[in-house]
């Protein structure tokens, strides 16, 4: 099957941790648009999954911001927070290559110093991926970690190369595993990380007992047949961590778009403190998206008259455009700056 005959799969995954802002809008406009001019399929799920700072207002928000923005998705909602189990089951089939680290985040800092992870062109990262983890926890003893019975630990799962100690036997798909990975993005091109040294053994269950980050949108992608991921260029060096998932379970990983950040007039990247460009906000202010749809749709060099994404959707169909012009974005690398009132 050819790239153009390709059908998309996507899917739109906010948080509920707070109102989106008009990053978020960016993002999910460019993977629903993605997905519909193809005549594909996309998924809403609601990435709950922290029960500490997910709260039900917060959904009821984005849901409102989407019907305003004419964005609309295919089945039912995907709930993260309804699918501990299934983590649970997935991590039993990685269990003893799972071990508990009960390091504190002071104590990681302290030993790692300051992040020493970049990306090529020094592009924007995951600002929580933190320093390269010293496998300080990896390999010890059963009585040394019966010694910490009590302390809170956290999951995490050991990364390529392995040692001959560690395991007496190691699964074909071990023994394959590597640690540098690579993959063409759709619009940064080329990339290749060494797992490594985007952090190494990465967490995937919190001390909390929260499921991490990585490790759900893995395999909800997974289960979901996902096959076009379209979000921020700081999420691109926790690619490989996902890439490692996707082998490890047996899995074709999905083809990746890292975008470009919106950057607030003081070069800063939009975040949920930004409640003026909160679309709650602007939902107040605009009797109708067309002002944020237009300004948007700029960047992509497309039809800047439509009043809601619908409309941008049908503008394009009607010029016989199949598929997003990723390479419109190419110019912009990693942020754009933005002054949007």
């Amino acid at each position: 099957m050819t790239q153009k005959e390709r059908i998309v799969i996507g899917r739109l995954a906010p948080s509920p941790t707070g109102y989106l802002h008009l990053g978020n809008a960016w993002s999910f406009l460019l993977a629903w648009l993605s997905a519909r001019l193809g005549n594909g399929k996309i998924f809403l799920r609601m990435e709950d999954i922290d029960p500490a700072r997910s709260k039900p207002e917060f959904i009821d928000g984005i849901l409102e911001d989407f019907a305003w923005l004419g964005l609309d998705y295919d089945g039912e909602i995907v709930f993260q927070s309804q699918r501990l189990q299934i983590y649970e089951e997935y991590l039993q089939k990685i269990s003893p290559f799972v071990y508990p680290c009960f390091c504190t985040r002071k104590e990681l800092r302290e030993v790692a110093g300051a992040p020493q992870i970049t990306a090529p062109g020094d592009r924007l990262i995951m600002p929580d991926m933190g320093a390269v983890y010293h496998r300080t926890c990896r390999f010890f003893s059963p009585e040394e970690r019966k010694q910490k019975t009590g302390k809170n630990a956290c999951l995490r799962l050991a990364c390529p190369p392995f040692e001959k100690q560690e395991y007496e036997i190691i699964p074909e798909q071990f023994h394959t595993a590597a640690p540098i990975f690579s993959f063409n993005d759709l619009i940064l091109g080329k990339q290749k990380f060494d797992l490594n040294a985007c952090g190494g053994d990465f967490a995937v269950q919190r001390s909390d007992k929260v499921w991490a980050y990585q490790f759900a949108v893995s395999i909800d992608d997974m289960l979901m047949g996902i096959n076009q991921v379209v979000r921020g260029a700081d999420i691109l060096t926790s690619t490989p961590r996902q890439l490692y998932l996707f082998q490890l379970f047996g899995h074709t990983a999905p083809e990746y778009a890292h975008i470009p950040l919106l950057l607030d007039p003081k070069g800063e990247r939009l975040a949920k403190r930004h409640a003026s460009l909160s679309l709650k906000t602007l939902r107040q202010k605009y009797k109708s998206p067309a002002p944020l749809i237009q300004y948007l749709s700029r960047f992509l060099a497309v039809d800047g008259n439509a009043g809601s994404a619908r409309e941008l959707l049908a503008s394009l169909k009607e010029k016989k455009i199949q598929s997003l012009p990723w390479d419109m974005l190419k110019q912009y690398e990693n942020a754009i700056q933005i002054n949007f009132t």
